[in-house]
């Protein structure tokens, strides 16, 4: 329903229209659809692969409990460790012993560590493929390094929407909503961004929106996340 709505404006409206979704399978399955959609239009050009990282919601305290970390979970080191991984090196847990997190390195080796200890280090519940494509329009689950038009290293900030311009050796060039391109490579935080969710639409606007919404699920269409979904469309919803 809401892939078709969305489908049924012209390219010139859907490149300003967000679908609004009160959570995260909601959002996935409207993305996946109105993609589907796109490619049998004809819409969407040459193809790659993405690794994307998808970031664990755990609480502080949550991270901190050795318990939590379940075998597949990433943990990515924000600097380095003696004994342990390089900054930036992402570790997939395998398992925990005596309150402590055993993370397997990318040579290899095991890196024991104990969370209530340990601090400067980001964990994703998974790491998954994502096909994208040329006239993809994806946005950033998190800070992504890029490189500029003029080759110098660009941060591009979470939340960012990004149209997929061409596919290249190395990644893909994107084109934020400023005109500007960057290069990001084949690991990067990214998903589909036709539909969001409540949560992840803060901050951000669009010309129009279309809200999903369940009366069934009252927890996730709360007053203020509906004030949220108006909100986000400046001439209409």
């Amino acid at each position: 329903k809401y892939a078709r709505l969305y489908m049924s404006r012209s390219a010139e409206q859907r490149a300003s229209t967000i679908v609004l979704a009160p959570g995260k399978d909601d959002r996935q399955q409207i993305n996946e659809a109105i993609r589907a959609a796109r490619q049998d239009r004809g819409e969407l050009g040459r193809e790659t692969e993405i690794c994307t990282l998808i970031k664990s919601d755990m609480t502080r305290a949550e991270r901190r409990d050795a318990a939590r970390y379940q075998p597949g979970v990433i943990v990515e080191a924000g600097r380095r460790f003696m004994l342990g991984p390089q900054k930036g090196e992402r570790c997939e847990v395998v398992g925990v012993a005596k309150g402590k997190v055993i993370a397997r390195m990318s040579d290899g080796r095991e890196w024991k560590f104990d969370p209530r200890k340990t601090s400067n280090f980001q964990v994703y519940d998974e790491a998954r493929t994502l096909r994208v494509a040329e006239g993809d329009r994806l946005i950033a689950r998190g800070a992504i390094e890029a490189e500029g038009a003029d080759g110098k290293p660009v941060r591009i900030t979470n939340g960012t929407a990004l149209d997929v311009v061409r596919v290249t050796d190395g990644g893909v060039v994107v084109r934020d909503n400023h005109q500007q391109e960057f290069e990001i490579g084949r690991t990067a935080q990214v998903d589909y961004g036709y539909a969001l969710t409540t949560h992840q639409a803060q901050g951000q606007e669009y010309a129009h929106a279309i809200a999903h919404a369940e009366s069934s699920r009252e927890n996730l269409t709360s007053l203020a996340s509906l004030y949220v979904t108006l909100s986000r469309a400046k001439d209409g919803a």
